[in-house]
């Protein structure tokens, strides 16, 4: 028996079930390829500018088809963008496979929240398709 819950997750070798992210936040670019927002959010939270960030998918109007990463950013106060978007790309391109690189990372004050105080993504991926 299984339940579809819409979680992404894995059992480890003890039998523990552990949530990893959402099936809503998998991004699917033109060719296929599956990106989960969470793997590309953890890489640049790596950078220490970086206060918070959210991956969403934008669609792929050069293509015409799929989506790409556009990844939204909050630095730490006293940072520079232009050369925290130059740590953040090559961090990013030295962790992640060239599919899952963010096209776009835009820098900002705040992100929108949900009634539940969560970040709301889909308020992000609807700012992204302005873009």
């Amino acid at each position: 028996m299984w339940l579809h819950s819409g979680d992404l997750g894995h059992i480890d070798e003890d039998g523990f079930l552990f949530i990893d992210g959402r099936i809503k936040r998998m991004i699917i670019d033109h060719t296929g390829f599956k990106i989960f927002a969470p793997v590309v959010e953890s890489v640049i939270s790596k950078n220490i500018c970086v206060e918070k960030c959210c991956v969403v998918g934008a669609k792929d109007k050069e293509h015409n088809v799929g989506q790409i990463p556009v990844a939204f950013v909050i630095l730490k106060e006293n940072t520079d963008a232009k050369e925290a978007e130059k740590e953040i790309l090559h961090l990013c391109e030295k962790e992640l496979p060239s599919f899952s690189l963010p096209q776009k990372i835009v820098f900002k004050e705040s992100f929108p929240y949900t009634s539940a105080n969560k970040v709301d993504y889909r308020a992000l991926e609807k700012e992204a398709e302005r873009l």
